[in-house]
């Protein structure tokens, strides 16, 4: 085993991402010992692509809830550590590769006291990536019963990490977003209705204004971006 794999788990839920598969599972693949895709009813080749590629490929019927599909993908996971990515999404490298060389070992992470580990992600907002936005989330955590995600939609583990007693390290871990560049018409309906239905925090107003600004609804969106722009969750 690779001295970099570290008992690292990817859980993975998607939907007709067979454009994006490939790198997601390829920029993982030098550091898990298991990734797990979930797939939600895709009638591409994303299953497909996934399972050739090594994933572990399960099936789960859509139900409104990202939250529902992402823990059942992380009950699927067998190590101790799992991180959680969009098909769209795309670790880095290099950062990742300095975490593991550096920080993985910290004491505090060592010893149990860490739940869940905050990565910077990069979203590209244009094809030529010229214009693109930065927020924290922790999407690397423990394998445990304890630690699940919660909310319809931009679901999080770190109010289940906080309960459990447990702290979260930051690191800076870099995933590449790619997902709001495409004028997809199915995923932006879907998202802007629950994300409508769901909001309770200034990173629900930043997700919709993304979602405005990939239908191409700009002023809206510049809108929304400008009403938390100097919202203290999103620094």
């Amino acid at each position: 085993m690779s001295q970099e794999k570290k008992n690292l788990g990817a859980a993975i839920i998607a939907k007709n991402e067979q454009k994006y598969i490939k790198q997601c599972i390829q920029s993982l693949a030098p550091f898990c010992t298991q990734i797990v895709v979930v797939d939600t009813g895709s009638d591409d080749e994303t299953p497909v692509l996934a399972s050739k590629l090594g994933a572990e490929v399960y099936f789960c019927l859509w139900n409104d809830s990202f939250s529902e599909a992402r823990n059942f993908a992380i009950k699927h996971i067998r190590t101790n550590w799992i991180i959680s990515i969009d098909a769209d999404e795309v670790l880095e490298e290099n950062s990742f590769r300095h975490f593991i060389k550096n920080e993985f070992n910290n004491s505090d992470i060592i010893n149990n006291s860490i739940g869940g580990i905050t990565v910077t992600l990069n979203n590209f907002l244009s094809k030529d990536l010229s214009i693109s936005s930065q927020h924290r989330f922790t999407r690397i955590f423990r394998k445990s019963p304890e630690i699940f995600f919660q909310r319809k939609i931009h679901e999080q583990v770190i109010s289940s990490i906080s309960a459990s007693g447990l702290k979260i390290y930051d690191s800076n871990i870099i995933f590449n977003h790619f997902g709001y560049i495409e004028k997809n018409k199915e995923k932006i309906i879907r998202n802007k209705k629950l994300l409508e239905q769901n909001i309770e925090s200034d990173y629900d107003i930043y997700h919709l204004a993304a979602t405005e600004f990939a239908a191409q609804n700009n002023y809206k969106a510049l809108e929304l971006f400008n009403s938390v722009i100097n919202s203290k969750i999103l620094n």
